[in-house]
């Protein structure tokens, strides 16, 4: 069974419970959640904040702390704190609006709903920051144990950022290496425009190149073209504890995208897909949600030879498009599941998976069962705890504060877990104080927002400063 979850920006059925109901008053309506935040009060409550439809007017920002009683897959039940009152709430269908309300207030609910949509380049902007600021967070405890990190942080663990790498919110490798993906897809973009034909798989593996150059490694037998906006970024010539597949890989690449010659399942080939999904999303009248699967797989390969290894880099990228698309992040893994049983070796990452999800409904506390998960050194086990992460937060705080404290890899861990939270709530979810100090927000913004923007581009005759920006060579 898969969780319910509310996001922001998306409207639901809400129905209120409680003595000071009868019938003669209003206890349903849709809402637009716009804001949902842990509030301190335990780790079963949220703050809801929302738009409340029903009214004659609507009422704009209304706050409910909520402590959950009861989640499934189709409804979460709570108490409002400080009330009487129950809570449920439900995805928002046709059939329970025409149940409801008459044809007049149907037709300006749904006028509501047309004008609330969410804004892409917002949800590609969460994604790629939640990634850097799980990535931030886990960097400073990615080599201790959890009973460390709690005699070092207090009992709630790390949960705001800690001097690593010669200060405050510095990123890794994982979300150099996440840029240097969405360069090579923008490159691969800039060129089909430009010359009319281009193969992504060669564009991508030359940008890991160029993040290889950065980190004062040099390729063995292709040449590598040093050049782009992104390779100018001096920050990224930072060396953030580098994958040694990642190096290994890269300095014995051939000039020929595929699987790697290795055995590696490390989870450096998928902590760095993110912008796969984005980007097919863009483009998604294009894209089949197979087609994506291969694409994340493509990416993490160049590197990664292990099925697990690759494998789990096209479950990351059907995540996020689907979830881009509307789909709540059970049904979204269901179908990335459903893609994934079709390739030989996929049962580790399957198995992973359906762990992940089995835990989530379970009683155990959280660092027990992300304990049972694994460590996140290799990709399935870090894929399964950021899903769990995902899965069992009230908000985008506590998934990756969830991912980021325990014994292992938590920069990657941190780092998926932001990816699909991000993409899942959109910016305004984000903590101001995590994006206040985040190393190359500027950047990662703008990165964000061209994966977005490319749809317009057509050549590189129209805006040279383009060009000089994503060389399609």
């Amino acid at each position: 069974m898969s969780r319910f979850t509310l996001c922001p920006d998306r409207w639901y059925a809400m129905e209120l419970f409680g003595p000071e109901f009868d019938t003669e008053v209003r206890h349903y309506s849709p809402i637009l959640a716009t804001s949902l935040s842990a509030p301190g009060k335990g780790s079963r409550c949220f703050d809801l904040s929302f738009f409340h439809a029903a009214y004659p007017e609507g009422v704009q920002d209304k706050v409910y702390t909520i402590q959950t009683i009861e989640r499934s897959n189709h409804f979460l039940l709570g108490k409002v704190v400080g009330t009487s009152r129950l809570v449920l709430l439900m995805e928002l269908s046709d059939q329970w609006l025409s149940r409801h309300f008459d044809k007049q207030a149907l037709s300006y609910l749904r006028s509501l709903q047309i004008d609330s949509a969410p804004d892409p380049v917002d949800r590609y902007t969460a994604c790629l920051l939640g990634g850097a600021i799980g990535d931030a967070l886990g960097g400073a405890v990615e080599f201790i144990s959890r009973s460390a990190i709690l005699d070092r942080f207090g009992p709630d663990g790390i949960k705001d950022y800690s001097d690593a790498y010669g200060g405050k919110g510095k990123i890794t490798d994982d979300t150099q290496m996440t840029l240097f993906t969405a360069e090579g897809l923008l490159r691969g973009r800039m060129r089909g425009v430009s010359k009319g034909i281009t193969a992504y798989d060669h564009t991508v593996a030359a940008a890991y190149l160029r993040w290889l150059a950065t980190q004062g490694h040099e390729n063995r037998h292709v040449e590598t073209i040093l050049d782009g906006w992104l390779f100018k970024q001096r920050e990224l010539h930072s060396q953030r504890a580098p994958g040694t597949t990642c190096l290994s890989a890269l300095a014995d690449y051939e000039g020929e995208p595929g699987i790697a010659h290795n055995d590696s399942k490390g989870c450096g080939g998928v902590m760095r897909v993110a912008p796969v999904g984005l980007f097919c999303w863009t483009f998604k009248e294009d894209w089949g949600i197979t087609e994506v699967f291969d694409f994340g797989v493509m990416c993490a390969a160049i590197t990664h030879g292990h099925p697990s290894g690759y494998l789990s880099g096209g479950v990351l990228a059907s995540l996020i498009f689907l979830i881009l698309d509307g789909a709540q992040v059970g049904d979204a893994l269901n179908e990335a599941s459903s893609i994934l049983v079709k390739y030989p070796g996929h049962e580790e990452t399957l198995d992973a998976l359906n762990q992940a999800k089995k835990l989530s409904d379970s009683e155990l506390r959280h660092h027990e069962a992300i304990k049972e998960l694994g460590e996140g050194w290799v990709a399935e086990e870090a894929l399964a705890i950021a899903v769990y992460c995902v899965l069992v937060a009230e908000s985008f705080e506590q998934g990756v504060i969830l991912a980021v404290n325990h014994d292992g890899d938590s920069d990657s861990t941190g780092a998926i877990a932001g990816n699909i939270l991000g993409a899942l709530h959109g910016t305004r979810v984000i903590p101001g104080r995590w994006l206040e100090s985040l190393e190359l927000r500027e950047v990662i913004e703008a990165v964000a927002s061209d994966l977005w923007s490319c749809r317009n581009w057509s050549s590189y005759m129209d805006d040279e400063r383009q060009w000089d920006r994503y060389p399609g060579y």
